[in-house]
């Protein structure tokens, strides 16, 4: 199963919970403090709760629940854990709907000496912690009047080397056509083959263009009318390696 169907099998109130309280009516939370149940609980206790925001850093994890509580636990899930002393900010998936389930943490209560242990097993995210996915990451481009919208057909193409390829179409739903650099021309290589079986070469003007990944925000030449049909803002690695500087990686 995606993430995505599992998220949306889940239900609060019954499988899921916005906040500690809500799964463990009568818990007492502190600020950073994680919670505390009235009771020593006998046996371990999995919840699943969601997160409004979150940081990971040196094997621990700092959350913020959509209840409004602050907790901060040991993190065991490796697939995520972050070894750095800079804090590595979650980028959480924002539902439409306020009864949707988006983003949780899975945390376990469990029996110890001091009374209770609690430890964050795992975070069920759309989006991974420092990895892009390649068809299907977020991304937001500015307009002409200097806002930040979403960016349809956007894909990430590590053998792109010629530069990051925006379409016609989507430099006209922006508003951008007068930013259209005639005078800067260069020349790219096409996914495309001709008849010969040789890639297709072309050349095209430049345009100036601001995009915000991962609440990064990247400006730079991108090559007008180069990417294929149905893909709108083709990625190079003038981005990527931009992102790989800030240990981000490609993905699924």
């Amino acid at each position: 199963q995606s993430i995505d169907q599992i998220q949306s099998a889940l239900r609060y109130g019954i499988n899921a919970y916005k906040s500690v309280k809500d799964a463990c009516p009568g818990a007492v939370t502190g600020e950073g403090e994680g919670w505390y149940p009235l009771e020593k609980p006998e046996e371990p206790k999995i919840i699943l709760v969601a997160i409004a925001e979150g940081a990971i850093q040196n094997e621990r994890v700092t959350l913020f629940t959509k209840g409004h509580e602050c907790l901060d636990m040991k993190l065991r899930c490796r697939e995520n854990l972050s070894l750095s002393v800079e804090p590595s900010y979650l980028y959480l998936f924002k539902p439409l709907k306020d009864d949707e389930v988006g983003d949780l943490a899975l945390i376990k209560c469990s029996p110890s000496a001091n009374g209770q242990e609690q430890v964050c097993e795992g975070l069920i995210l759309r989006y991974k912690p420092k990895v892009i996915s390649r068809g299907k990451e977020p991304v937001k481009i500015m307009t002409a009047d200097g806002k930040f919208v979403d960016c349809p057909g956007v894909v990430f193409d590590t053998g792109n080397t010629a530069g990051t390829g925006i379409s016609a179409a989507l430099v006209k739903a922006l508003n951008l056509d007068d930013k259209i650099d005639v005078g800067d021309r260069r020349s790219f290589e096409g996914v495309g083959r001709d008849n010969n079986g040789n890639p297709i070469t072309g050349e095209c003007n430049t345009i100036m263009i601001n995009v915000k990944i991962r609440n990064m925000w990247l400006t730079g030449k991108a090559l007008y009318g180069m990417p294929p049909e149905n893909i709108h803002l083709l990625i190079g690695t003038d981005i990527i390696d931009l992102l790989g500087q800030k240990d981000f990686k490609l993905g699924k």
